[in-house]
């Protein structure tokens, strides 16, 4: 059976499910819909396959080799820092590691560190939206926070210890981060 692709998650995907709309046609501009509209395609060019709808896609019958694992998209992992370890009270870090990750190969490709920006309430999800994070490995947030990153479609995960911030994320992609309470009570 060939590998069709994979589907980045995105609680957007659930939400509009539940609400009987394409997700897709929602959120057009996304990586889940174009990890969507790649899977798709070669299952449209089947052979046999029936006359599409006035919506569909137009259906080439052409042969057409799947997309290749290793041409998704990389996970990129955000760690906040303060003095080079992950810091517990993510608001107030003083730095940001992003990492960009190969999670079935379970390896870091690459790593930036980028200063924060100013502590404003609502900044860090879009901030770290527009650079690029999928996940966040966090001592501490808010409630609040939380929710912002979860709208945004990126993942949180709260009581990762405070240690150097590579050994916490290949702890993560290896299945071995012990994470602890939320440090964080507001």
């Amino acid at each position: 059976v060939p590998f069709l692709g994979r589907i980045p998650i995105d609680p957007r995907i659930v939400e509009t499910s539940d609400q009987g709309q394409p997700f897709v046609r929602r959120y057009a501009d996304t990586e889940a819909a174009a990890a969507f509209a790649r899977a798709i395609q070669p299952v449209l060019r089947l052979k046999g396959h029936g006359a599409p709808s006035s919506d569909a896609v137009e259906v080439s019958h052409a042969p057409v080799a799947p997309v290749k694992e290793k041409e998704m998209k990389s996970v990129r992992v955000a760690v906040p820092l303060a003095e080079g370890r992950l810091s517990v009270h993510f608001g107030h870090c003083q730095q940001f590691a992003l990492f960009d990750t190969d999670p079935e190969a379970r390896k870091i490709l690459d790593e930036t560190i980028v200063d924060a920006p100013p502590h404003e309430p609502g900044l860090l999800p879009t901030w770290l939206k527009e650079k690029g994070a999928d996940v966040i490995l966090a001592g501490g947030m808010g409630s609040r926070a939380q929710e912002l990153f979860q709208q945004k479609g990126i993942q949180v995960i709260i009581g990762a210890p405070s240690g150097v911030a590579s050994q916490v994320v290949m702890d993560y992609l290896s299945g071995a981060l012990k994470t602890g309470a939320n440090v964080c009570d507001h």
